[in-house]
């Protein structure tokens, strides 16, 4: 292991800390109008978790109630790093159950803040959007899915798929659904990946303000497809009782272009 490397886990470790007795310490910390920011994560970039969780193919879809084998937290070893376990040792995930039959522990991120937080970092790097045009295309993104205007809330989303790396089809599926996610978690938006039902297996879906919006992607089909199978496996069906207004969205992506290509939506 590097000695960059080294000096950054040391250094991540530390940060990742709590001491309970630092706003006594330090009062002057909430001088920021009396809220809470993300000062720890800032102090600090998790670049070599990044790299980690790349060089593993770590599914980052599949890091929300996650369970992991006793196993894995006991065997550390510097030179044969485990992307997971060191979330956890560094505070991005934590222990939220455990199954004694198994002895396996269940992990999730502690709270919305680290959760946005890390996806931001994320999107840093699987995100190419140029920084004088994020503003304006998060704004448009924000104001669709406020409005219930799901065309302009996928039309929003193509610049955030431009410059994607793949090398084949099922590539393609996890970076287009990894792209959706971070860009909604990142902000702030309650969005669910790859969502279970008994039937089948949802995208996506997230939920703001008034609307919930259950989405298909398909790489080798069509949008038509993917609204389809919305509505013969009855996904949205569980969402009809939470008083909001379901919104179905079927997108279909250009292999050829490498971005969304044609989209339908049905209420």
């Amino acid at each position: 292991m590097d000695l960059e490397l080294r000096i950054q886990i040391s250094l991540i470790f530390y940060i990742s800390y709590y001491d309970p007795q630092t706003p006594h310490r330090y009062p002057n910390i909430f001088d920021n109008g009396g809220k809470f920011t993300p000062y720890w994560f800032s102090t600090g970039t998790p670049t070599f978790l990044i790299k980690l969780i790349q060089q593993q193919k770590i599914n980052i879809l599949n890091l929300e109630n996650l369970s992991l084998p006793a196993s894995e937290f006991e065997n550390y070893r510097e030179n044969a790093l485990k992307a997971v376990p060191v979330l956890y040792q560094s505070g991005y995930l934590t222990i939220v159950g455990y199954n004694e039959k198994r002895n396996q522990y269940r992990l999730d991120y502690p709270n919305d803040e680290v959760h946005t937080c890390f996806a931001e970092s994320l999107a840093d790097v699987y995100i190419k959007v140029k920084m004088e045009n994020k503003a304006a295309l998060v704004d448009n993104l924000l104001d669709s899915l406020e409005a219930g205007n799901a065309d302009g809330f996928v039309e929003a989303l193509r610049p955030f798929y431009n410059g994607i790396p793949y090398d084949d089809a099922a590539t393609v599926e996890y970076y287009y659904e990894l792209v959706l996610l971070l860009t909604l978690r990142m902000l702030g938006i309650y969005c669910e990946a790859q969502v279970h039902t008994a039937v089948g297996r949802i995208d996506a879906v997230l939920k703001i303000d008034d609307y919930i919006y259950v989405i298909e992607l398909k790489v080798n089909g069509t949008a038509e497809e993917a609204l389809a199978q919305i509505n013969d496996k009855n996904y949205a069906l569980s969402y009809d009782t939470d008083g909001k207004k379901v919104i179905k969205i079927g997108i279909e992506f250009d292999y050829e272009k490498r971005n969304i290509g044609r989209w339908v939506v049905s209420n």
